[in-house]
């Protein structure tokens, strides 16, 4: 499948995306599972499933060139671009974080919120302990790139951005790859009950910390193979057994930055 850049956006009279009000509360990505009023999606693959592509198709980062994709029974292209990314929070793998502070980056998603709401993000995001051993804690500078962060803290940075922007979804792509297991899990539970009117859709290649989620989404080449709840995709899918007992769930994926410093590290060892 060929992809495009969207086109700009529709007239004001189309209709605005009104998803917060009348979307039932989930949580999606590519797997799954159902509480009170939400339902999880999250999904794992190894190499190039087309997660990340399907993740970009929804929040048209780029649109197909054949084939349609609806929303509410309508077609996503005729939702106003503007409306449906305000509805849409999209957070990748790299995030982009400013040179500034803590405050200032989390304040770019919503100009009014509170010192109160903002540390609840950073305590749903696991990063309490990152506030509290920075001298200035939410005014503590990040340095060009936040450079003055670890791969995984920029990540849970963006994720507690996120949160803030109380967006009826929430799409994070592979957003927390760079954390081991254990605070993946505990990072992503936090993200499920911050709010309990927002749609999640995780895309990530770890199923083992998602097993607790509404609903998988299985993909294999680009196709939807599978869906249901870990216990019966566990029980009936011969693929999906193979991806959570796999050793890769434990894998940390360290961001590009920090992947091209272990390359120089190792070189100057070399060098010595």
């Amino acid at each position: 499948m060929l992809l495009k850049r969207p086109a700009s956006e529709r007239p004001e009279s189309l209709r605005k995306l009104q998803v917060m009000a009348r979307m039932p509360v989930q949580v999606v990505s590519v797997s799954g599972m159902s509480r009170r009023s939400s339902d999880l999606n999250c999904g794992g693959q190894p190499c190039r499933p087309g997660k990340s592509t399907l993740a970009r198709l929804l929040v048209r980062g780029a649109d197909p060139d054949s084939g349609r994709i609806l929303l509410e029974k309508r077609l996503l292209t005729g939702y106003a671009l503007r409306s449906l990314r305000s509805a849409v929070c999209y957070v990748p793998q790299q995030p982009v974080l400013f040179q500034g502070t803590i405050r200032e980056n989390l304040l770019y998603a919503n100009a009014r919120a509170t010192y109160k709401e903002m540390i609840r993000a950073m305590q749903a995001a696991q990063l309490a302990s990152v506030l509290s051993r920075l001298p200035h804690g939410l005014d503590a500078s990040l340095g060009p790139g936040a450079i003055n962060l670890s791969g995984g803290e920029r990540q849970r940075l963006a994720v507690a951005r996120s949160l803030l922007r109380e967006s009826a979804a929430i799409v994070l792509d592979e957003a927390t790859s760079a954390l081991d297991v254990p605070t993946e899990r505990a990072v992503l539970r936090s993200v499920a009950e911050f709010h309990t009117h927002q749609t999640i859709i995780v895309i990530s290649h770890r199923i083992r910390s998602l097993a607790w989620v509404d609903r998988f989404v299985l993909l294999d080449q680009g196709r939807i193979v599978a869906t249901g709840t870990h216990s019966v995709l566990y029980a009936q899918s011969a693929l999906y057994r193979a991806l959570f007992d796999a050793p890769v769930q434990d894998m940390i994926m360290p961001l590009k930055s920090e992947r091209e410093d272990q390359v120089n590290d190792r070189a100057s060892a070399e060098g010595e």
